[in-house]
């Protein structure tokens, strides 16, 4: 519970950062530090299921990954309409990667290691 309650606040503190660089380097240290300090959990798995979806939650705003602001900047998809389609499929993808993504981790990890 405590790794899903991460999560999500990994992914909707992406909302405010302009540049997936800096939203790693201003985060990532801070959450790996949580992961340390859950007892009985795997902290390399914990920022496996964190690190992920970053990608996908860049969807969240007209700045957040580097073809949003081109979609944006055309007309193709309007202001108000990027925020709701963002909240939307943000949501979407945060479910999608929880109900598939991260029992895959926890299949595929193991056998890695």
């Amino acid at each position: 519970m405590a790794t899903l309650g991460m999560l999500f606040a990994f992914c909707v503190l992406r909302y405010f950062f302009a540049s997936g660089t800096a939203y790693v380097t201003a985060i990532v240290g801070l959450f790996a530090t949580l992961a340390l300090q859950i007892p009985g959990a795997d902290a390399s798995q914990i920022m496996i299921i964190l690190l992920l979806p970053m990608g996908i939650m860049g969807i969240l705003t007209p700045y957040g990954t580097g073809h949003s602001p081109v979609w944006f900047a055309s007309g193709y998809v309007k202001g108000p309409e990027f925020w709701k389609l963002g909240a939307i499929f943000g949501i979407i993808y945060l479910v999608v990667f929880i109900v598939v993504g991260i029992p895959w981790i926890e299949f595929i990890l193991p056998k890695l290691i």
